[in-house]
């Protein structure tokens, strides 16, 4: 898990990337007062939006699953798909369907399907 202190490095190291505060704020549309004031210690990093959490992090991945290698998941996923019949696999890809009706065109999915 990621610790506030390492993030609040990242956060400076991002701001030393801009040159300034005032450049940081043209960019990513923060406002300055919350940049200075994060930088000075007198606001968390953890109390920032969401909205400006992205935008200071614009190039940040999230690993909402902890595992490290999130793209595991499916090669993993179809591993265990592929001993199941054909119809207990369509009821699984329905399933995922049901649930997460997004993923209809991820590679996995198309793969489940014979495509």
């Amino acid at each position: 898990m990621v610790t506030e202190k390492e993030v609040l490095s990242a956060f400076k190291e991002a701001c030393k990337k801009y040159d300034s505060q005032s450049h940081m704020n043209r960019i990513t549309k923060v406002p300055q007062s919350t940049i200075n004031d994060i930088w000075n210690g007198n606001k968390t990093i953890g109390n920032i939006t969401v909205g400006n959490f992205l935008r200071l992090f614009p190039d940040m991945e999230i690993n909402f699953f902890g595992s490290g290698q999130p793209l595991a998941y499916p090669e993993k996923i179809l591993k265990q798909l592929n001993r199941l019949s054909d119809s207990e696999q369509q009821e699984v890809y329905e399933a995922i369907i049901a649930c997460y009706p997004h993923v209809q065109d991820n590679k996995m999915i198309k793969k489940i399907k014979g495509v």
